[in-house]
Parts: structure tokens; C-alpha cells; sequence
């Protein structure tokens, strides 16, 4: 199991414990006014609990980080100079951004690829097209 996937089980779990907790009341409770044996409680319980590690496998990806929305191919603008790592502004959002060569603060980048949460920039092309 990858440290993601602990991760992503730890949460799923701290996401059941509470319907645990409850659902042993209630089975208590239940089997406290039924005069039901002791018994039933923690087997109650237990069939909650492996019902819920049943059901993992189909919920666990609802319980994975959304990947972030990566501008691809937009332009932002260098909040600090990039060397060969800063910030970026893209569409109104600051981005952790890299760059291969220092860009200055102040300049126009274009985003490349990102790798998780680090756009990797290059500075925007300057329009060459000049009129005669």
C-alpha cells in the first residue's frame, strides 16, 4: 500500500468511526430494551465495521484529493523572479511555479506542464511580428 493510499484508508476510516460509535448505541440501546444477549452488540458492530471495509474499494475515490486544475498553455505573470523556483499569478490564482532559466519578476510566462501542485513555465514568447 502507497503512503497515498494509507492516507486516503485513514480518512475513510476517521470518515466511519462516528456511524460506528452511533450504531453501537443504537444496537445497544436496541438490545438493552429487547433484553437481546450481550452478544448481539459487538457483533452488531462488527457487521457495521465489515460492511464499511466492504464498501472501501468503491468508495475510496471519492475520498482522493481532486487533482488540481492545471492552466495548461495560459499566461501568468511572475510575482517574484523564478530561479529557478517562485510564484506566479494565472488567472487570478498564485501558483508555486518553476522555471528551466531565472525569468524576472514582472514577466509574462506561459505554463508548460505542471507536477502536482508546481506549474513549470517558460517566458511567454515577445511578438516579433513588427510592421514596415
Amino acid at each position: 500500500m502507497t503512503r497515498s493510499e494509507g492516507r486516503i484508508l485513514a480518512r475513510y476510516l476517521a470518515w466511519q468511526l462516528p456511524g460506528w460509535l452511533l450504531g453501537a448505541l443504537g444496537i445497544g440501546a436496541l438490545t438493552w430494551g429487547l433484553a437481546l444477549p450481550g452478544w448481539v452488540v459487538p457483533v452488531g458492530v462488527a457487521l457495521l465495521v465489515v460492511r464499511d471495509l466492504l464498501l472501501y474499494p468503491a468508495m475510496r475515490v471519492v475520498f482522493r484529493p481532486a487533482p488540481p486544475v492545471q492552466p495548461l498553455g495560459a499566461r501568468g505573470v511572475c510575482v517574484e523572479s523564478l530561479a529557478p523556483s517562485g510564484y506566479v499569478r494565472v488567472g487570478g490564482e498564485l501558483w508555486r511555479a518553476r522555471a528551466r532559466d531565472p525569468v524576472p519578476a514582472g514577466a509574462v510566462v506561459v505554463v508548460r506542464a505542471a507536477h502536482g501542485l508546481t506549474l513549470l513555465v517558460e517566458p511567454a514568447p515577445t511578438d516579433r511580428t513588427g510592421g514596415s
